[in-house]
């Protein structure tokens, strides 16, 4: 069930109440983000005093989301642009130096510095992946740990900012 697990990253819902919003067709943090203060009252195990701020919560991570999406998305685009840019190179060496035959030696050259450039661009594109999604989890973590304590007392925010803390340093290294 991933997609209760991805409502429990709300502070506030654990599994049993993931299980009654996903009845209700609240099964993921899109259809929470996109729900209302009504949709949510009534639901055994969310106290209405509790709705604005698991929405909020929701909003957040959905935004971070998509943010981090997008971000991607750039960054995929820039490592497409790069790889077209490596074939421009390659067609232009091969009509350059096809015919001429004192570089004999270039293209082998050339042609192994291709291979290594394009290996080492595919490694880029697998850890980038990667480390976007782990830190858009890091970073939805930390917001979570945040986005209810502003009501709780001074020793309970000093934990709440200690424990988004811990998560935001977990995202860099």
């Amino acid at each position: 069930m991933a997609q209760s697990n991805e409502l429990q990253e709300i502070r506030g819902i654990g599994e049993a109440l993931a299980e009654r919003l996903a009845q209700r067709g609240i099964d993921s943090l899109d259809k929470l983000a996109e729900a209302s203060e009504k949709d949510l009252s009534g639901i055994d195990g969310l106290p209405n005093n509790r709705i604005s701020g698991v929405l909020r919560q929701a909003h957040n991570l959905a935004a971070q989301e998509q943010r981090s999406e997008e971000s991607l998305a750039e960054l995929v685009e820039d490592a497409d642009h790069l790889r077209d840019q490596i074939e421009t190179l390659v067609l232009n060496i091969r009509d350059r130096f096809s015919a001429d035959k004192k570089h004999k030696v270039a293209p082998k050259a050339l042609r192994k510095e291709i291979y290594r450039t394009l290996a080492s661009l595919e490694k880029i594109e697998a850890v980038l992946g990667e480390q976007m999604r782990r830190m858009s989890d890091k970073l939805a973590k930390a917001d979570a740990k945040l986005a209810n304590i502003s009501d709780s007392s001074p020793e309970e925010i000093a934990a709440g900012l200690k424990k988004a803390r811990k998560k935001l340093d977990k995202a860099v290294d």
